[in-house]
């Protein structure tokens, strides 16, 4: 079965693969795409041949995160990032992003994230919410390039790597992690050559699928309850309210207006970030 934006397919016995089809745009999350994976999600529940859900994506990239180079001069102008009010745009990030994410967590199913290339911005919060990842050896994993947010992605992370490597990360514009110093901290399970990145994950995904679906479930769930009291949830809930509120500062206003005035590319240059060789391994 194939959308515009989402491709689903069923490589092996009760496992289904969601394939997010956007390479054009590295896989930027739009409304189109997250209607297409709210649908998936949503159907789970009733579905009960499904045991593993493999999450990956076309071409380049896993997925580079919000879609904000396809936003045009005019959007920019009217301040997408904010919509109406402050309480408005908590709404949005609430509904359209963290509550979509969260489903994907307390899913009945074991959800396997294959990430390749890049996994940047909101689209490093969804593979948090994917209960095993494996990564190819050249993956990227980043926050936004430009000061455009700033309550969503650092809380998150901070469960995965520490307060204070987290808020080095928060604080350094467009700063990167590789895939082997990711695994080092927990966030990834495996880093493996990129053309052995899919025969590991669908062997995974096959084994994993031998469990019964009410077992995978009751194993997931455990997990999940200690997640949940020690934090994680509740972070991802109070995050869009923060990212709401960043949305109205000084920095994030005048970005919007350099996107506007000479390009997202021009933007993302003056705000390249140091290199982070020297900090200790």
């Amino acid at each position: 079965m194939t959308t515009e934006v989402l491709i689903v397919d069923e490589p092996a016995p009760h496992v289904r693969r969601w394939t997010l089809n956007r390479p054009e745009t590295l896989n930027a999350f739009n409304d189109d795409l997250r209607t297409a994976l709210r649908t998936q999600i949503d159907a789970l529940p009733a579905d009960g041949d499904v045991r593993v859900v493999v999450l990956r994506g076309a071409g380049r990239a896993f997925s580079v995160g919000a879609d904000v180079a396809k936003r045009s001069p005019e959007e920019f102008a009217q301040g997408y990032l904010s919509a109406a009010s402050a309480a408005a745009d908590y709404e949005r990030l609430q509904d359209r992003t963290i509550d979509l994410f969260l489903d994907v967590w307390r899913s009945p199913v074991a959800v396997i994230g294959q990430v390749h290339g890049y996994c940047m911005g909101i689209a490093t919060i969804l593979m948090h919410c994917c209960d095993l990842v494996f990564a190819d050896d050249a993956t990227v994993f980043g926050w936004p390039g430009a000061p455009l947010g700033g309550g969503m992605i650092g809380p998150t992370w901070s469960h995965q790597i520490g307060a204070h490597l987290a808020k080095e990360m928060s604080l350094t514009i467009g700063a990167r992690m590789s895939a082997v110093e990711a695994a080092r901290f927990g966030v990834v399970n495996r880093v493996v050559p990129a053309e052995e990145l899919e025969p590991v994950v669908l062997a995974t995904a096959q084994h994993t699928a031998r469990l019964s679906r009410d077992l995978i479930r009751i194993k997931k769930a455990a997990i999940n309850q200690v997640q949940s009291r020690q934090g994680f949830e509740d972070t991802l809930r109070s995050a869009a309210a923060w990212d709401a509120v960043a949305h109205e500062t000084e920095v994030v206003h005048e970005t919007r207006e350099g996107i506007r005035d000479h390009g997202l590319k021009a933007v993302l240059a003056d705000w390249r970030p140091p290199s982070r060789e020297g900090r200790a391994r």
